[in-house]
């Protein structure tokens, strides 16, 4: 992605190549071409998925470069990562670590998963907007 200043790590390509594809695993994933129809034309496979890879990504990158790209250049935002991957880095780590991502659920928006004191984990969707309108502080937990 080098029009956002930062290039994929080989786990976000991984990501991004299962999701295109519609796999669940990334066994054989270097041997399987993407084609036209799957990248832009097909939606998303999930349920509820009304927009395509294509759309999605596309959002992602608008995203980055309009509201997040300093906290992107410094690999703040981990970004291309799915929700069972980030629960399962979240599960080893203290509480009130965060890690921010795109949502494959919703298009031009960021994910904010963070691991509570009880050890849970939440997950929390907001669009730039709503971000820009939030104020957050320990007072509002």
């Amino acid at each position: 992605m080098k029009n956002t200043e930062r290039y994929l790590n080989e786990d976000a390509l991984r990501y991004l190549g299962m999701k295109v594809l519609n796999l669940d695993t990334h066994d054989d994933l270097d041997s399987k071409p993407v084609s036209w129809q799957a990248f832009s034309k097909d939606t998303l496979k999930k349920p509820d998925r009304t927009f395509t890879f294509w759309e999605w990504l596309y959002s992602c990158i608008d995203l980055i470069k309009k509201h997040f790209l300093p906290m992107w250049k410094d690999n703040l935002i981990e970004g291309f990562i799915s929700k069972a991957r980030t629960e399962a880095l979240l599960k080893s780590a203290e509480p009130h670590t965060f890690l921010l991502r795109f949502p494959d659920s919703k298009q031009g928006m960021i994910s904010i998963s963070f691991k509570q004191p009880d050890e849970t984990i939440k997950h929390m969707i907001y669009s730039a907007a709503e971000l820009k309108k939030a104020r957050f502080s320990s007072e509002n937990s």
